[in-house]
């Protein structure tokens, strides 16, 4: 599916692209996605866009999920994040990751469980605290910045379903 003029679209948030025709969109049975085939970013279509974008998450989350009997927020997502995890050891079985917006720690874990040394960063107090629990290691709570860790600290860095809520994704 391709996007239509008349669509409410936005630029690329990667490589500012702007044609309609630039852009794949499909369903991957949770998300509606869409790839621009410019720079091949892929994020949420349409995703939240800046007037959505929270600038601190401290009070946005909670923990009623643990309440309900579920160790993640949303274990319906397992899958998909073991197949990122998969796709990542395929280029890098070893070493250091970083996950930006670690949320409740449920991408680190799956990281963890294949052997991978696992960081995150998260914003909200209440998801770091309970992603750092879970994990067994420090969350940083707080904005992501690129000058929190040295230069080459990790092998991978992932935003995963980070990239779309930052209002200038380049600069972070």
């Amino acid at each position: 599916m391709a996007l239509n003029k008349n669509e409410n679209s936005r630029p690329c948030a990667l490589c500012g692209e702007e044609r309609p025709e630039k852009f794949k969109i499909w369903f991957d049975g949770y998300l509606k996605l869409f790839r621009c085939r410019t720079c091949d970013f892929v994020a949420q279509y349409p995703g939240p866009g800046k007037d959505t974008i929270i600038s601190t998450y401290e009070d946005y989350y909670n923990l009623k999920f643990v309440k309900s009997g579920h160790t993640f927020m949303y274990p319906e997502r397992h899958a998909v994040l073991t197949d990122i995890a998969d796709r990542i050891l395929k280029i890098k079985p070893t070493g250091k990751i970083l996950d930006v917006g670690c949320g409740d720690g449920h991408f680190l874990k799956i990281c963890q469980e294949k052997g991978l040394d696992v960081y995150g960063v998260e914003d909200s107090k209440a998801l770091s605290g309970y992603a750092s629990k879970q994990l067994g290691t420090e969350i940083i709570q707080g904005l992501y910045d690129r000058d929190m860790f040295p230069l080459k600290s990790f092998d991978v860095i992932s935003f995963i379903q980070v990239v779309e809520h930052l209002p200038d994704p380049i600069e972070t």
